[in-house]
């Protein structure tokens, strides 16, 4: 698995290549909210998992957020979509599925340190053992349908991609999901822990 950069190391944003508007606007940030280079770094992974994450929501951010994100992201300060976001996306439906009582898992970059996110390690094995389970509950079509909800694959579908791709009338998506966890709620005890 190919490390991601510390946030320690870096010592200047000027050398990352950012626009001059976008430079000002962080840096006016990191004076007005006395935030640290690795506060930043912070926030730019932030920005970039949940633009992965909802891609509709870069249409309404500010450029320099969105010119945070891409650059962080391309000086290697960003974790590769596959392995992280696919565990949290997991994680995110272990919480719908079984409740707070057994969230004791990442669901957000947000949850973790700079430290934390840096050191993270997913085992591919765990989450490969989580999908079988999930779609040995499903019909094709619930698990095709929510594991794009989820994204399970590591990638966010919106829903009308979703309703296109599976050829279900609008709202139909959210029905087949709905059904997938009432099954899924049914027979937690056969899912394996993913912490």
């Amino acid at each position: 698995m190919e490390r991601v950069k510390k946030a320690c190391t870096l010592t200047s944003l000027k050398d990352l290549g950012f626009t001059k508007r976008s430079l000002g606007h962080i840096e006016k940030k990191r004076f007005v909210e006395d935030l640290s280079l690795e506060d930043v770094v912070m926030m730019g992974r932030i920005l970039a998992y949940g633009f992965e994450l909802r891609p509709d929501f870069v249409k309404k951010a500010p450029k320099w957020r969105i010119e945070l994100a891409v650059v962080l992201k391309n000086a290697g300060f960003v974790r590769p979509a596959t392995d992280f976001s696919r565990y949290c996306h997991f994680g995110m439906l272990y919480l719908e599925i079984f409740g707070d009582s057994k969230a004791s898992f990442i669901t957000h970059v947000s949850d973790l340190s700079n430290e934390e996110y840096e050191n993270f390690e997913v085992d591919e094995q765990i989450i490969d053992d989580a999908k079988l389970a999930i779609r040995l509950l499903l019909t094709e079509r619930e698990f095709r349908i929510l594991s794009d909800w989820y994204g399970l694959d590591g990638r966010y579908h919106p829903r009308e991609e979703i309703e296109l791709a599976n050829r279900v009338s609008k709202g139909r998506a959210t029905q087949y999901v709905e059904k997938a966890l009432r099954k899924l709620k049914k027979h937690r005890a056969d899912l394996p822990p993913i912490n």
